[in-house]
């Protein structure tokens, strides 16, 4: 009598679904959220992540982390500076206590150039300086309020 083993491995699909309700300090709540866009306040993101063979406590422990970085709506900082060699999709360090901002990382969203022309001595010069506007973490409060009240009007 003959007898064999057949072994393999097999994949399942596990879903790891999470609701900000206001467990996670320093995030927007959905109700938060929904008061700020108009909308529902339900931000859908699916994320593949079969590559990290999480089991189903892990992958709701990352879809907890990935919540609370991504869940803060990013402050928006516009300044004038005559720095040159920054770019718009570039990460910046911020320093200003006074608005509470210690090393924080910022991306350049936007940038616009102003040409000053000052006399000093007699001399004519031109100045240049650019209006930079970076956003702090995830900027989710522009585009949907953009999109909701492009479907309002």
């Amino acid at each position: 009598m003959d007898s064999f083993t057949i072994g393999y491995i097999g994949q399942v699909e596990t879903e790891a679904i999470r609701n900000n309700t206001g467990g996670f300090p320093g995030t927007t709540s959905q109700a938060q959220y929904a008061a700020l866009t108009g909308g529902s306040g339900i931000v859908t993101v699916v994320e593949d992540v079969s590559s990290q063979n999480l089991n189903v406590a892990a992958a709701r422990a990352y879809a907890d982390a990935s919540l609370q970085r991504n869940g803060v709506i990013g402050r928006t900082l516009t300044c004038q500076t005559n720095r040159t060699g920054l770019s718009v999709g570039q990460y910046i360090p911020v320093f200003i206590p006074e608005l509470g901002l210690f090393d924080d990382s910022m991306l350049i969203t936007a940038m616009d150039l102003t040409v000053v022309i000052s006399v000093a001595s007699g001399q004519m010069s031109m100045l240049y300086y650019w209006q930079v506007t970076a956003v702090e973490g995830p900027s989710l409060g522009s585009w949907q309020k953009l999109l909701v009240s492009a479907f309002n009007s």
